[in-house]
């Protein structure tokens, strides 16, 4: 409340600039608490998906049942909801187990960086990456740039890593700071 009461009187110009830094951060906060509200809500939809439908089994029949639910949930809801997207979901519900960490790290990292994460296979590179991006208040990359992952493999090697035949793709250390 103290930023809108000035100790003494300012200029329109000085007035102006405080007003749109105001609502840049009203805006920022809202964004950041809707994409956390929706990036736990794929969690949790992943999450009641995979343990109640599917199991550990992911029969045929429950991939039928995926598909039915991602065209009903697509219809009412839009594409956001399709079968691809709630495979994405139960993914990200199985490589983040924990609905704490997810809450917490949805109030600082992005779905996309949640997607950009799904693919690693190894629990301690993934968490690697998430720490990673939260210190370097990562933005989002652009969703052609995959992470290879160079930086887990340096930091596990203790140096660079060997050249690899195919070139280096982006990794969530290359993004942009926000």
């Amino acid at each position: 409340m103290s930023d809108l009461m000035p100790t003494h009187p300012s200029s329109p110009i000085d007035l102006f600039d405080r007003v749109v830094s105001l609502i840049e951060e009203g805006r920022h906060l809202a964004s950041s608490s809707v994409n956390a509200a929706l990036t736990l809500t794929y969690w949790r939809v992943g999450s009641l998906v995979h343990s109640d439908v599917l199991g550990d089994s992911g029969a045929d029949y429950g991939k039928q049942i995926v598909a039915t639910l991602g065209r009903q949930l697509r219809q009412r809801y839009g594409p956001g909801y399709d079968k691809s997207n709630l495979t994405r979901m139960m993914a990200f519900a199985k490589a983040f187990p924990d609905v704490g960490i997810v809450g917490a790290l949805s109030q600082q990292l992005s779905w996309t960086h949640f997607r950009k994460l799904l693919p690693v296979k190894s629990d301690e590179a993934r968490q690697f990456h998430a720490r990673e991006a939260v210190e370097k208040r990562l933005r989002n990359c652009h969703p052609q740039n995959s992470p290879p992952w160079e930086g887990w493999r340096r930091s596990r090697r203790g140096g660079f890593s060997r050249p690899q035949r195919r070139p280096p793709r982006q990794s969530l250390r290359d993004c942009h700071p926000s």
